[in-house]
């Protein structure tokens, strides 16, 4: 790996060990609901690029909202910077994700379409960085008849 590559390759997976995690399809600027409007919701945060490389978050810088943005629940843009890039696995991050869906959240986006156990066996048999993206952005709806 080139380690002095200075830009992300897109997709990638911006996810925080544990907790969640989301495909980015073309920057580095994500959309922040009102619920991070405390601290720093992206400080853990990672970001696993198209190319196999994995950067880890060093600075955000948000929006402030004003008091009518609050009551309207508008989102924020997040502007993301991440250190160097760090040599990783498509394996290394499949169980990043896995621990991930295992995590006690109260939220059901991960098993809408496809039981957890078979999202997880989908990121565990992904073999290149793009497979594993497209499992974590469509968490098995092409599996469904529709």
């Amino acid at each position: 790996m080139d380690n002095q590559r200075k830009e992300i390759s897109y997709p990638g997976i911006l996810f925080w060990s544990g907790y969640n995690f989301y495909v980015i399809d073309n920057s580095e600027r994500v959309t922040n609901w009102l619920g991070w409007k405390k601290g720093d919701p992206y400080i853990k945060a990672k970001m696993y690029d198209s190319s196999g490389v994995l950067w880890e978050k060093v600075t955000s810088k948000q929006q402030e909202f004003n008091f009518l943005q609050k009551l309207t629940n508008w989102s924020r843009i997040i502007s993301l910077s991440f250190s160097s890039p760090v040599d990783t696995s498509v394996d290394v991050i499949a169980e990043e994700l896995c621990r991930i869906v295992d995590a006690e959240w109260d939220d059901d986006v991960l098993d809408n379409f496809i039981s957890r156990s078979k999202l997880k066996e989908l990121f565990r048999s992904a073999k290149t960085p793009a497979e594993l993206i497209h499992v974590a952005e469509n968490l098995g709806a092409d599996l469904v008849e529709g």
